[in-house]
């Protein structure tokens, strides 16, 4: 066992800590958005999921960019999501087309021709992502739809066989026209798939298909499912960056996120090639990141690409031109964001959409993960102008891979991204103390233990716990950071490692959830100096600690016990306080892990509030005192 002891000065301040310290960074990877966060059921709603990236060229099951990056594209299935099903003698087929579209951005249609059906059902069917899961209550389906066949039976089925819901869909004619009703479920269902069978004979031409939940986060209409909203709200977050990552560069120019494609109503959002292996439907847009900023409490980072694609996938670097171009997209979403309507044609838009107050946008960060002369001369253009045009926000420069003094002078925060061994963090606990303080901040904008570290388990955990407590203590220098990736479906799991799991309506936060969790929701706002001592025999303990006072006045105690041994820890609180809460976040095993099946396998709990108390093997802790004597919790 070893034996540590902590001693706190409480009248010796070391830093401050920035109140927006702890946020989220979301990206579409994973499925977290498609299939996870954003409530929609449908798969490949609007047919588009097959289509290759703009600009480039397909041979041999693979989409080629003009510069030569390759991505795998399989031609065996062109609609995504959606099968034909027969019963019989009638006859049906089903086919994609571009024929006559309703809208030219978004051509791609589903054609079914239906006959015989007076002897049998012509159906088709969406399986949505990995099945859909429906709970009791109502659902709006949107069909926009063409064609003599003038009504079809929509219906959700069970795997087997039994109908949750229906309703008919009637009123279709030789126009495109959006119809809208209602499917009312009664009973939790799952592996569910909708189907739409034909009336009577002819031909339909699907443009569109959504069933959406009217249960949605903050009953917003194109909102966010609960549950999975909510583990994220819980997190606390002060900021949310957002859309990446890599997709705001995309493979090439054309792939590049633009928030103006985003806007508008979801049937007229083409959506893109994500570069995480499947199309995005932006259905969650630019509009509805800001939304969810203001019902999570958190401020809005917005990433703008600079003119150039990912630099790790053969990139295409944009003329003048196109970097002008860039630049005046990002000048009109920070307008849509923060602008006056009454003088932003952007922000009027915005107004026009619902809300004519700003939006709460405080950072912009300037490329992804983007280094060297090309970027830096971009990076150059981009803050003179938006610094001048917009002097209130703060701006985030790259620096992957560079040396500060390779850097643009001008910036406020330069984001930092690591992706590394558990034991490696261990060895980082000194990185910051020694950088310069000369009024330049870090953000730490990725993160994670994701090497050597299964799917994320407590070993990790501690490690990311040990690396959080030396960046708090170091917050003159670090002023915000966040974990990375943040959500993944369990069946696209792209990275091994993401804080947020689900499938169907689970979801389990891994180990490190917890610990952002705990540490989020016990912020300091002063840190304090403090000496820290371990008596180890074999010296291999590695344990790391601070404290801090909030805002209250209550004083927290973080402590990181990275050690295969039990610690017997000693906190010499100072006087006038009084232990109040310690709660912890530990395993039977450092390679422990939560699941689907064991969700809660690691979580917080509450521990009896002491001074002294036994730290398990690999545990994280927080003590918190108050001033005066406290109840033991």
């Amino acid at each position: 066992m070893n034996r540590a002891q902590m001693d706190i000065f409480e009248n010796q301040q070391i830093c401050e800590l920035s109140p927006d310290f702890y946020g989220v960074f979301y990206e579409e990877i994973n499925h977290a958005g498609d299939g996870g966060l954003y409530a929609e059921l449908v798969r490949n709603r609007n047919f588009m999921d097959a289509r290759l990236p703009e600009h480039t060229a397909w041979y041999q099951g693979r989409a080629v960019t003009e510069n030569g990056h390759v991505e795998p594209w399989p031609m065996d299935d062109p609609l995504p999501g959606w099968r034909l099903h027969v019963t019989g003698h009638a006859k049906g087929e089903m086919q994609g087309t571009t024929q006559s579209p309703r809208n030219e951005r978004v051509p791609n249609q589903l054609k079914l021709t239906a006959s015989q059906t007076d002897c049998g059902e012509v159906t088709v069917y969406n399986t949505g992502y990995w099945g859909m899961t429906v709970h009791p209550g109502t659902y709006r389906l949107t069909v926009i739809a063409r064609g003599t066949i003038s009504s079809v039976r929509a219906f959700v089925e069970t795997p087997y066989g039994e109908t949750a819901a229906e309703a008919q869909v009637s009123g279709i004619g030789e126009s495109f026209s959006k119809i809208e009703t209602t499917l009312t479920v009664s009973r939790r269902a799952s592996g569910c798939r909708l189907g739409l069978t034909a009336g009577c004979d002819g031909v339909l031409m699907l443009d569109f298909v959504s069933l959406f939940p009217k249960d949605t986060f903050w009953a917003r209409e194109n909102g966010m499912k609960p549950h999975i909203a909510q583990m994220i709200a819980d997190l606390s977050p002060s900021f949310f960056r957002f859309p990446g990552g890599c997709i705001v560069e995309g493979i090439n120019l054309s792939n590049a996120f633009s928030f103006a494609d985003t806007l508008g109503p979801v049937e007229d959002r083409p959506g893109k090639y994500n570069l995480w292996g499947y199309r995005r439907t932006d259905g969650i847009g630019y509009h509805e990141y800001l939304t969810f900023c203001e019902d999570i409490g958190a401020k809005a980072m917005y990433v703008v690409n600079c003119g150039m694609s990912c630099q790790a996938r053969q990139a295409e670097y944009g003329t003048k031109e196109q970097v002008e171009s860039f630049l005046q997209e990002a000048i009109h979403a920070i307008e849509y964001a923060i602008g006056d309507p009454n003088t932003s044609v952007w922000a009027a838009r915005r107004a026009e959409a619902g809300h004519p107050e700003p939006f709460p946008l405080a950072y912009v960060e300037i490329g992804n993960e983007n280094w060297g002369d090309e970027y830096l001369a971009r990076y150059g253009l981009f803050i003179d102008t938006l610094k001048q045009r917009f002097p209130s926000l703060v701006y985030i420069i790259n620096d992957y891979g560079a040396q500060r003094s390779d850097v643009h002078p001008e910036y406020d925060l330069i984001d930092e991204h690591f992706y590394v061994t558990p034991e490696r963090f261990l060895v980082m606990t000194d990185r910051y103390d020694r950088y310069p303080r000369n009024g330049k901040g870090v953000y730490v904008g990725e993160y994670a233990a994701n090497q050597e570290a299964g799917r994320g388990n407590m070993a990790a955990a501690c490690a990311e716990a040990a690396f959080l407590i030396h960046m708090e203590e170091n917050g003159d220098v670090v002023k915000m950071a966040s974990y990375a990736p943040l959500l993944c479906h369990v069946n696209d799991r792209k990275w091994p490692v993401n804080l947020i799991c689900f499938a169907d309506d689970h979801v389990f936060g891994i180990p490190s959830y917890h610990v952002q969790k705990l540490f989020s929701n016990n912020r300091p706002q002063t840190m304090l100096k403090t000496s820290f001592s371990v008596d180890s025999f074999t010296g291999e303990a590695q344990i790391r600690a601070n404290a801090g006072v909030a805002k209250d006045g209550t004083l927290i105690i973080k402590i990181a016990n990275f050690s295969r041994e039990e610690t017997e820890i000693c906190v010499n609180v100072p006087d006038g306080y009084a232990p109040a809460g310690l709660y912890a976040v530990f395993a039977e095993m450092p390679e422990t892990e939560n699941s689907v099946e064991e969700p809660q396998r690691v979580s917080v709990c509450t521990c009896s509030a002491s001074a002294s108390f036994l730290m398990k093997p690999y545990g994280v802790y927080v003590l918190t005192c108050v001033r005066g004597t406290a109840e033991k919790m």
